[in-house]
């Protein structure tokens, strides 16, 4: 009982909420939302995002949180509270968290690069940032940034990311929105991005791609919303907060993606132009408008604000799992140094002057462990957490019922123990065998 009195917790409900927005608000909304709707169908893969957040990343969002509520502890110790002798199984939502922040850092580093570029009106392409040392030296500094919050406690360095930046990104978002409607390409951007075609609606590759961004963006089977839960007092809401929660993140990025089209039709950019997009086709068309400078400064201050609150999220994963062996803070604080560095540095150098050393089966290191392990093992990390939480742990439904109204109970239960493992697994054997 003494350690569980010693856990952190939040400051009030309302930063919890925030913090959970801004874990969820990051580059997937804006940047991987926008780009992965160009690939996938337009509306059609809009409106199957929407039914994946509502069916799968919401219940279980508020399966995560309400575990982490009612153990009240870091990941390594719920699921050796859950699963007993199998609690190594926490090690692969763990290498997860590892993984998506080594290589979330590196593109964190491109939006504090282009922030600080933009402020002079101008662009630097990408492939010539690429040939100097910029682009990595940004992705150390933002690998500094996360570090320090890291090694202070929540009320002093997550709550306060999220308190500082949050506004600006919010702030930021609202002004470029409005831009918008100047542009010619608004109606041509909500036409594009409301239309639906049964064929891509139905593909078993956009449905998965939708499940695969609604659980990434709400930073589902990562551990995060299992750590942020563990910080919330006995008698915090988790079912109107976790609605709350997905209803801004997919705001956001309906909003985001209004923006990026509205820009792509303007200025005649391909729909499909992909992860290259946000780093090179708009900031040309940015440049283009009327304070076109202004606007495009603006962007990638969004962006920036919005990759560092993520990624301070992600680090107090490791640091609260860390500190349990390691004592304190500080020192767990050097051990993530020394683990993210490991897969930081090849990705950071792989979009640098040394990029060919670095590349894998002909592509960037890091595009690979986005593409072909993040891209790949990410749904079935999540469908082993849920698995663990539903099937492991016999508490479950209870602590459901503590937290969630009544009605909703049942239904969350089996859709997060059946119907989401199920369906996350038959779209990934789809995906394998079109």
């Amino acid at each position: 009982m003494q350690k569980v009195a010693k856990r952190e917790s939040w400051s009030s409900h309302n930063i919890f909420i925030l913090a959970c927005i801004g874990s969820a608000v990051g580059l997937g909304n804006i940047w991987r939302f926008s780009y992965i709707t160009g690939l996938h169908g337009g509306g059609s893969f809009v409106l199957l995002y929407i039914l994946a957040v509502l069916f799968v990343a919401l219940p279980a969002l508020i399966v995560e949180l309400t575990v982490g509520k009612k153990l009240r502890t870091s990941a390594v110790k719920a699921f050796r509270e859950i699963l007993g002798t199998r609690w190594w199984l926490v090690a692969f939502p763990l290498g997860l968290c590892l993984l998506v922040l080594s290589y979330y850092l590196v593109v964190m580093g491109w939006t504090l690069f282009y922030s600080f570029t933009s402020l002079g009106g101008q662009y630097v392409p990408f492939e010539s940032a690429v040939g100097d040392w910029a682009l990595p030296f940004g992705g150390l500094i933002s690998l500094m940034i996360v570090w320090i919050v890291a090694r202070i406690d929540i009320k002093s360095g997550l709550e306060k990311v999220n308190i500082y930046l949050f506004p600006i990104f919010f702030a930021s978002l609202i002004l470029i929105f409005l831009n918008s409607f100047t542009l010619s390409g608004i109606n041509d951007a909500i036409a594009y991005l409301t239309t639906i075609e049964m064929d891509a609606l139905l593909s078993p590759i956009n449905i998965l791609n939708a499940i695969t961004q609604a659980i990434f963006s709400l930073a589902i089977g990562a551990a995060v919303m299992l750590t942020y839960g563990s910080y919330l007092k006995k008698k915090e809401d988790i079912f109107h907060s976790s609605i709350a929660i997905a209803i801004a993140d997919s705001m956001i990025a309906i909003v985001g993606a209004i923006v990026v089209f509205t820009v792509t039709f303007t200025f005649a950019i391909p729909t499909t132009a992909g992860a290259e997009l946000a780093f090179e086709s708009l900031p040309l068309a940015f440049l283009s408008m009327p304070y076109g400078s202004l606007i495009m400064s603006l962007f990638f201050l969004l962006l920036f604000s919005a990759a560092t609150t993520s990624a301070v999220s992600l680090s107090e994963v490791l640091i609260d799992n860390l500190r349990i062996k390691l004592s304190s803070r500080a020192k767990a604080g050097w051990a993530m140094l020394v683990l993210l560095l490991i897969f930081f540095i090849p990705s950071a150098l792989s979009y640098s002057p040394i990029a060919s050393d670095f590349m894998v089966d002909g592509i960037p290191f890091l595009e690979f462990l986005d593409a072909h392990i993040i891209g790949r093992f990410a749904p079935l990390i999540v469908v082993a957490s849920l698995i663990a939480f539903t099937w492991g742990w016999k508490g479950c439904k209870k602590a459901l019922k503590e937290n969630v109204p009544a009605p909703f109970v049942t239904p969350i239960y089996l859709m997060v123990k059946y119907i989401v493992p199920a369906a996350i697994l038959v779209f990934q054997a789809a995906e394998f065998l079109i």
